[in-house]
């Protein structure tokens, strides 16, 4: 196999190679946990992130390759459960509301939270998706971030006011 580990620059016919071998490898691994079309994107994340950390002098070796390919794998499987959950929270709001399923104005729907979450750091964002989306407690919250209960706390009290503020700008939700 390859060895890129002792040396920044990467050649192209080595880059070339090392796609080459290991490339169905991580489409087979990829598409059978989330279908074709996601294997595809899980390649290209995959060899971005082996381009990326080549540049860094980092190593990329097979196993790497494999490790960051179960990651985006259990990535995407979070990512599908977060939009299920908002999907299933904005629906038991519709019913709560009296409204149909095909009336929503003032439901923050899930293309709206995406957006608004796309505009606010990427910091308070991971904080209030691992609150709201995960369902983490905010002590678990502190141990993933590697922070104190207390300095999540006033993140995610931070987050929130930021949220808040890039929807009522955008006119994304109704008051």
């Amino acid at each position: 196999m390859l060895d890129l580990a002792e040396r920044r620059e990467v050649s192209e016919s080595e880059l070339s190679e090392l796609l080459a071998t290991m490339q169905p490898i991580i489409y087979r691994f990829a598409s059978r946990r989330l279908g074709p079309s996601n294997g595809d994107e899980i390649v290209g994340e995959v060899f971005a992130a082996a381009c990326i950390s080549l540049r860094k002098g980092g190593q990329v070796t097979p196993a790497w390759l494999m490790t960051v390919t179960r990651n985006k794998v259990v990535d995407r499987w979070r990512h599908v459960e977060r939009q299920r959950r908002l999907t299933d929270a904005v629906g038991a709001e519709e019913i709560r509301r009296g409204r149909s399923a095909g009336v929503i104005e003032d439901v923050v729907v899930p293309d709206d939270v995406h957006l608004v979450l796309a505009k606010i750091r990427p910091r308070y964002r991971r904080l209030l998706e691992r609150r709201f989306f995960d369902g983490m407690s905010i002590g678990d919250i502190a141990d993933a971030e590697k922070t104190t209960y207390k300095a999540v706390e006033s993140a995610l009290k931070r987050a929130k006011a930021a949220f808040r503020e890039c929807s009522a700008l955008d006119g994304s939700f109704a008051a």
